[in-house]
């Protein structure tokens, strides 16, 4: 009886260490699983369906990490990469208008000029203004104007000669038509009387902007190297004459002024 008890307690033992059934101990496997579940049993009751969720998990995990958003970081790093970037500032970089500049002209009207007296802004009997003294060598004019590029700047005056006709040096009895003209850091003598010198012609004419004391001509033009940016130019009135009432009389006037950088460009 004692010997029958002994073999079945033996069988019993042998019995419980086989119930395992996968090699390994059970606890392994609800370890792995529990890093998705928290503290789900040991034993789930599936091994093949714990195994596959908690490597699904740790993929996911991983993957996550170190697959899926790696991916995508790699992925915008050859978008980044492979992107034209500022297309403002291509292989051939940025243009420069000015290398070559574009012909360019302006025109201010007399009545944006800034005037010290006795120089005036008046206006013909249609409204047209202009700016006028009638006291020698008193009386400024000073137009601001801006030109887009660094170049060389040619003028050109809407100018006013009451009395046309040939210059009498010796009795100066051609009427007040000049100004001292001052622009880009040079000085000119401007007698554009000198250039009106026609019986016939209109008393208002467009005249380019000349260096010709005692009417020497000799076609010096004032060019004024200017920089980009905004210049003034100021017309000192030289002789004297009277402002009339509705034109300027007998004193030298400017209605127009012209900027360009075009030598052949005529107003």
């Amino acid at each position: 009886m004692i010997r029958a008890c002994a073999i079945a307690l033996v069988l019993l033992v042998a019995c419980k260490l086989d119930t395992s059934g996968t090699g390994a101990p059970s606890n392994m496997l609800g370890t792995v699983g529990s890093s998705g579940t928290g503290d789900a049993p040991l034993d789930t009751g599936g091994d093949d369906t714990t195994s596959t969720s908690a490597a699904t998990l740790g993929d996911a995990s991983v993957d996550g990490s170190d697959g899926a958003s790696g991916a995508a970081a790699d992925s915008s790093d050859d978008a980044s990469h492979s992107s034209t970037g500022d297309p403002t500032q291509g292989t051939t970089g940025p243009v420069d208008e000015c290398a070559d500049p574009p012909l360019f002209a302006v025109q201010i009207p007399a009545n944006e000029a800034v005037v010290v007296a006795p120089m005036i802004h008046d206006e013909v009997g249609n409204g047209t203004p202009y700016v006028v003294s009638d006291v020698e060598n008193m009386g400024t004019a000073t137009f601001t104007f801006d030109v887009p590029c660094p170049d060389e700047y040619y003028f050109h005056g809407f100018v006013y000669d009451g009395a046309l006709g040939p210059v009498n040096l010796a009795f100066q009895d051609n009427g007040a038509d000049s100004y001292a003209v001052d622009v880009g850091g040079q000085s000119a003598v401007w007698h554009y009387g000198c250039q009106m010198a026609i019986l016939l012609a209109p008393r208002w004419q467009w005249q380019p902007i000349m260096n010709n004391l005692n009417c020497v001509m000799n076609d010096d033009l004032v060019i004024a190297p200017l920089l980009a940016g905004t210049h003034t130019i100021e017309f000192l009135n030289r002789e004297t004459g009277t402002n009339a009432q509705d034109d300027p009389g007998s004193a030298a006037a400017i209605a127009v002024l012209t900027v360009t950088n075009d030598p052949s460009y005529v107003p």
